[in-house]
């Protein structure tokens, strides 16, 4: 009886020994480091990305025009912007859940009292299912009544998204302007960091900073098309945006957007402009 005890306990063991080695061993792709744009051939922006060694967070952007720093505390993300050539910083707070960001408020400055800051723009992001569905803005401006400092004003669903298929497909501003997606069959890598949220001009830095991974799940494939119009006049395009992508392995290397504009009322496009877009991944977050 002791001789099949310890028969099995030997199998057990080389069983167990076996399972482990074939694990395969999980390898995260590293995070973008470095991306620069031109436009129509001349420099348009560039951004160097650094993360925190601790947890991989972001923790600075240094861009053409301004430096951006995060701090984490908690469930709150305090982000602080300074613009070259401007000693004031413009401080965002970013408060989460489930690591999702939930409200952001801008504070600064009260221009009739300088000793006051005030939060100007205050933003409540509502979700289902971890997708960005409304944003809620509430706005407030200073006064010089020293008895009544501050107006107040708050719009409800100032922003609106639509999901298909895992992707975004048409962000709605108010009842004024509707932005439409189409997609590619291509699979967005994990570690692209282009979102579209809340714009019509998905060509700036704002739509590739690594931060946006605070606002839900991001879409399932790689934007294709995209164009947005007045919903007074939904047969005239606006503007149009057609994207394209080129890549190494598991990683998007470059991009490229053309952008074409058209006339109020008529079909005619009054130019192009196009982006160029190359990224670099040297952080390695294993």
């Amino acid at each position: 009886m002791k001789k099949y005890i310890l028969l099995f306990t030997v199998l057990s063991v080389l069983t167990m020994s076996c399972n482990k080695n074939d694990d395969p061993e999980i390898t995260i792709p590293n995070k973008i480091t470095k991306i620069t744009c031109t436009k129509n051939g001349a420099t348009y922006f560039s951004a160097d990305i650094s993360y925190n060694a601790i947890d991989g967070s972001i923790s600075r952007v240094v861009t053409t025009d301004a430096t951006i720093r995060y701090e984490y505390i908690g469930s709150t993300i305090l982000e602080s912007i300074t613009r070259n050539f401007e000693s004031a910083a413009i401080n965002v707070t970013h408060t989460t859940t489930q690591g999702v960001i939930t409200e952001t408020s801008e504070d600064v400055e009260n221009p009739y009292y300088p000793s006051e800051t005030y939060t100007e723009n205050q933003y409540t992001y509502h979700y289902e299912r971890s997708l960005l569905k409304s944003i809620d803005w509430m706005y407030t401006w200073p006064k010089q009544d020293a008895n009544d400092k501050y107006g107040e004003d708050t719009t409800e669903s100032i922003d609106q998204f639509t999901w298909e298929n895992g992707n975004l497909s048409q962000y709605k501003r108010l009842a004024q302007s509707i932005m439409e997606y189409e997609y590619k069959t291509e699979v967005q890598p994990e570690n692209f960091p282009f979102r579209l949220l809340n714009t019509f001009t998905p060509v700036e830095f704002e739509n590739f900073t690594p931060f946006n991974v605070y606002f839900g799940i991001n879409n399932r494939n790689l934007v294709g098309r995209a164009y947005w119009y007045h919903i007074t006049t939904a047969n005239q395009i606006a503007a149009e945006y057609t994207f394209s992508y080129t890549g190494m392995g598991e990683y998007i290397t470059g991009m490229t957007i053309v952008e074409s504009i058209y006339e109020t009322n008529t079909n005619n496009s009054t130019g192009t402009n196009t982006y160029v877009y190359t990224f670099e991944y040297n952080y390695n977050p294993n």
